[in-house]
């Protein structure tokens, strides 16, 4: 290297720099080199974003624009230490509570918009997904020259017919030989998609071998002979009846020897009790429904390893968990029945495209609106009383459906719609969540509700209300909407469908 005039490095105590990325055999080193200059960047940009008047779900997509983005190359390439993971999750949960204790839990944040969400960032799904990604560019038709030497290491060391499946449970002994990355792609792969499997056709779709629930002495078990020999599919041990198959008939199919006998009932024996009696039950009517390729199950769901880009295993890993918010349980248990929380959660995004009106909705619904109860109890204001009334505790139900002042106030709001638009009877639950029962003018009487409780809401410093005020308020944001729709005719259809019955109302 010297007579080339190329400088020698010693990659324990250096790093090597190829396409924006270091590397080194010092891991130590090559972490610091490749992320404290961009965390410090992701801090010094969120000082700035700290200054301004930002929604939480505002703060979300800065976050994802300018913080995630940066390590994206990185996690591609690299492994990702957990200091650095958890030091980003510091960051963010930082930058959306402004240094403060989150109100709303992460589990909530990270879900998607119908499940309660605002698709927050999970740091370590995303890390995850980006490099599983790199399973599917591995098995894809497409040649490139970087596959020789995981190719060679996969078909050397787990058998020429390996594949990454949903149980996947590999020694580590077996990936020593592997470089450092590949072996943080499978135990991460291992952790984050393992899936149990109940319906017949997913069962007989596992893969034999590596299978966290195929194993002998709690270990998984891998047949390097039947393997090769195309022997790799729980369907594939099964006839058209859903009775296993003699080892006769086995070995005449995949060409195996005698002394192979041993094996196969080993093999036999470590397939779960429960799997066989799912499968004989069904005596063989999924057997076209199996699939014996590449895939992950998730739910009892199949999915083509070649169509797992990065998107879509970081949704398999957030869309399917059970955690439900503790708002949801909180509200399903006070109206004492279960509710559409599909359809409440996505109702102030298909009504508006303000943010700030969205995220209104969305402390109601999260039940972190805090109003003169709950703040008299943090010391904030005098009095847990009404800012109307000033006969009840102020709490969401009360100032948006019991108090006298505001219930006059949404009558004489239906009382000016009357011959253009038939409100629905106002209750607790329609004051909190909106109307769900599917009027013919759903999108606008929600709107107009929505606009009603943010005014409302606004309203509690003075503590007096003006219908004349609430109908301006009303005109204006039909007017904003309307100025906003001229983009395009396809949002101005859309525009004229919502406000065309109360235009004359609201001009």
């Amino acid at each position: 290297m010297a007579l080339c005039g190329l400088k020698s490095v010693n990659l324990m105590n250096e790093t090597v720099k190829i396409l924006g990325c270091h590397f080194s055999y010092n891991r130590t080193l090559q972490q610091e080199r490749n992320f404290k200059k961009h965390i410090s960047k992701i801090e010094n940009i969120f000082k700035l974003w700290r200054m301004r008047n930002l929604t939480l779900e505002g703060k979300i997509n800065i976050f994802k624009t300018l913080a995630i983005s940066t390590i994206i190359h990185l996690a591609l390439v690299t492994p990702i230490s957990n200091d650095i993971i958890n030091f980003l999750n510091t960051i963010q949960k930082n930058f959306l509570w402004n240094n403060k204790h989150p109100k709303i839990k992460y589990e909530t944040l990270i879900k998607n918009y119908d499940r309660g969400g605002l698709k927050s960032v999970n740091i370590i799904s995303k890390i995850v997904s980006l490099q599983c990604s790199w399973v599917q560019k591995l098995y894809d038709k497409n040649f490139h020259d970087w596959k020789i030497i995981p190719l060679h290491l996969v078909s050397l060391h787990l058998g020429k017919n390996f594949n990454f499946h949903s149980n996947l449970q590999v020694k580590l002994s077996l990936l020593k030989d592997f470089p450092r990355y590949y072996q943080e792609i499978f135990r991460s792969w291992s952790k984050s998609f393992s899936s149990p499997v109940s319906l017949t056709s997913t069962i007989m779709s596992q893969f034999l071998w590596f299978n966290r629930f195929i194993q002998i002495g709690d270990q998984s078990i891998f047949f390097q002979t039947m393997s090769n020999n195309d022997l790799n599919y729980v369907g594939q041990l099964f006839d058209n009846n859903g009775k296993l198959k003699e080892w006769e008939v086995v070995r005449n199919e995949f060409n195996l020897e005698n002394k192979f006998h041993f094996s196969w009932i080993q093999l036999i024996d470590s397939i779960p009790a429960s799997w066989k009696r799912t499968i004989l039950n069904d005596n063989g009517d999924s057997k076209n429904l199996c699939i014996f390729d590449s895939h992950v199950i998730k739910k009892n769901q199949i999915y083509a390893i070649n169509k797992l880009n990065s998107k879509e295993l970081y949704r398999l890993q957030n869309y399917y968990d059970d955690y439900k918010p503790t708002s949801q349980i909180y509200f399903e248990s006070f109206f004492e029945t279960c509710l559409d929380w599909k359809e409440i959660c996505l109702m102030p995004r298909k009504v508006t495209v303000d943010t700030f009106t969205r995220m209104f909705q969305y402390k109601i619904i999260n039940n972190i609106l805090y109003l003169n109860k709950k703040l008299y109890i943090f010391k904030k204001v005098n009095s847990p009383l009404c800012s109307f009334c000033k006969s009840n505790d102020e709490t969401s139900i009360h100032i948006f459906f019991e108090c006298v002042v505001t219930q006059n106030l949404w009558r004489q709001l239906c009382l000016l719609c009357r011959q253009k638009l038939n409100f629905p009877k106002l209750t607790p639950q329609s004051a909190v969540f909106g109307f769900l029962e599917g009027n013919n003018n759903e999108i606008l009487i929600n709107h107009i509700l929505l606009i009603f409780k943010l005014y409302i809401y606004k309203c509690r410093e003075s503590g007096t209300v003006n219908f004349l005020s609430l109908k301006s308020k009303i005109s204006k944001i039909r007017n904003t909407e309307e100025i906003i729709s001229k983009t395009s005719t396809q949002n101005y259809k859309k525009f004229c469908k919502k406000w065309n019955v109360v235009k004359e109302v609201f001009p």
